[in-house]
């Protein structure tokens, strides 16, 4: 989908396709790349053409909430990583059927469904199985 030109966010002569920093990011080499762009925006704002010096102001900022946006994703992804996870007894799929962000909500699906066990990683390499009686059992590899 083509976004609407602006200049601070959607220049037009970066938006031919694909973005460039959509292809930065898709291709997992965003870090350090909007941080670089806001500096470079600061350090040299007005400097181009003294008529656009809030302008590039405006693109040093963009650049770092975009920046700030991708860290808050990754933090978020961290998180769901140590989520809970329910899983159906007997089913060769191995697939979760559903996700908790806590033990408490994790325990009551599961008391709920007696073909359900919970699986939990922990940060410290370990993995925990609840079972509906709230039996935990910690699996080590």
């Amino acid at each position: 989908m083509r976004q609407a030109c602006d200049p601070v966010a959607h220049p037009s002569h970066y938006t031919d396709g694909i973005e460039v920093i959509d292809y930065i990011e898709s291709k997992g080499m965003a870090e350090g790349f909007c941080r670089g762009n806001a500096i470079k925006y600061i350090s040299r704002a007005g400097k181009k053409d003294k008529t656009k010096e809030v302008e590039d102001l405006k693109k040093a900022v963009w650049y770092l909430e975009r920046e700030i946006a991708r860290l808050e994703k990754l933090n978020e992804d961290k998180d769901m990583k140590k989520r809970y996870e329910a899983y159906l007894l007997n089913d060769s799929n191995n697939k979760a059927i559903k996700a908790f962000k806590n033990e408490s909500d994790a325990l009551a699906f599961a008391d709920s469904h007696a073909d359900v066990i919970i699986v939990k990683d922990d940060d410290d390499g370990h993995s925990y199985i609840w079972n509906d009686h709230h039996e935990r059992w910690e699996l080590n590899e």
